[in-house]
């Protein structure tokens, strides 16, 4: 790990670099592997036995770091005092990790907050949270080149049946693949990450969380979802500009604007998106719903088939735009549009839908 704050007030961390963090080996103990704590920036997210407020964690970068370039518990909700703003966290790695921001709400809030933060190249998610009985949200990023882009979970457990927002994003500048090279490659650079990519994963809530610092393998990476879902959340997307999508990287994997949490087989609600730019985005990268995977025929949550959620999905678009590439299928006249999941016996029989491979 390169910086712990456990327990401070009063607190400002500023204009810091930190760089090459490798990770240690695993330890096995009774056929259970223990993960060492990892990080760049471990911000009051280890114990919460003292206090930890009046922190300000501004202007740093986290470089060549593991499990995720900052760890950390998100402002409250409306505070623009900007008291961590401006972070930057590019190639985060690790054991079964690798985001560029992962933070929770803290003890008591009810509503957490990220804004102005900056993630590339990072192996999971440039930015990702996982707040437990808190509303989330995440404001005024850039995240380029990640392999999933951005996403969020939150635990709905006690208020799964109330109708009220859960998640929103507004303000998100994501890219798709940077033409700056990933690796040295004799000091020539070049390409050699073969692996899909995708601009974020759908939001949904669940009935249990995750802590900021993950000791077992087994709950890793921080978006595998280990509890069933909760019903009911409400997910928001506000101006979100997605740019450079291509259909595939440079190793001719798939990229893609929007998929599935790998995780994520049991219920998924309505991502719902609002005044979305698409810009130089390739027709064919806008979305892929994946297949639920046979080893989801778990017989005590499923039975003898995989659970359904990617087939039971909705993405709904309003006053959207497309800017560079516009696609066969829309008309700016008609700026709103859904989409949904080829799924046999429904999605032939919805009103002019069109099926796209």
């Amino acid at each position: 790990m390169g910086l712990a704050v456990v327990s401070s007030r009063n607190l400002t961390i500023d204009g810091n670099i930190l760089a090459g963090i490798v990770e240690r080996e695993t330890l096995d103990v009774d056929g259970t592997k223990l993960v060492d704590y990892g990080g760049g920036y471990s911000i009051c997210a280890l114990s919460w036995t003292g206090p930890c407020d009046s922190i300000r964690l501004t202007n740093n970068l986290a470089a060549g770091v593991v499990y995720a370039g900052f760890i950390t518990t998100g402002n409250d909700c409306g505070d623009t005092s900007g008291k961590q703003s401006g972070n930057i966290a590019h190639s985060v790695k690790g054991l079964l990790a690798g985001h560029g921001l992962y933070f929770i709400n803290a003890p008591g809030q009810t509503c957490t907050e990220f804004d102005n933060f900056y993630g590339y190249k990072c192996y999971y998610q440039g930015a990702f949270a996982y707040p437990k009985e808190s509303k989330v949200i995440m404001r005024n990023m850039t995240l380029v080149d990640n392999r999933q882009g951005f996403g969020a979970l939150t635990v709905k457990k006690a208020s799964e049946y109330e109708n009220k927002d859960d998640v929103l994003f507004e303000d998100i500048d994501v890219f798709g693949e940077s033409p700056s090279p990933d690796c040295p490659q004799n000091n020539e650079g070049g390409f050699c990450h073969k692996y899909h990519k995708m601009a974020f994963f759908a939001a949904q809530g669940t009935w249990n969380g995750k802590d900021l610092h993950i000791g077992t393998a087994s709950a890793l990476p921080p978006h595998k979802i280990k509890s069933i879902a909760s019903w009911n959340a409400k997910v928001t997307f506000n101006r979100i500009n997605f740019i450079n999508f291509k259909e595939t990287t440079e190793l001719g994997m798939e990229q893609r604007a929007f998929q599935f949490n790998p995780y994520s087989s049991d219920l998924v609600p309505i991502q719902e998106f609002y005044n979305t730019r698409f810009i130089n985005c390739e027709e064919n990268s806008l979305a892929f719903f994946l297949e639920p995977p046979q080893k989801w025929a778990i017989i005590k949550d499923c039975g003898a088939w995989p659970c359904t959620a990617p087939k039971n999905t909705f993405f709904s678009f309003i006053n959207t735009t497309f800017e560079g590439i516009v696609p066969s299928w829309f008309s700016s006249e008609n700026p709103d549009f859904q989409m949904i999941p080829d799924t046999v016996d429904f999605s032939r029989f919805v009103p002019d839908c069109i099926r796209k491979e």
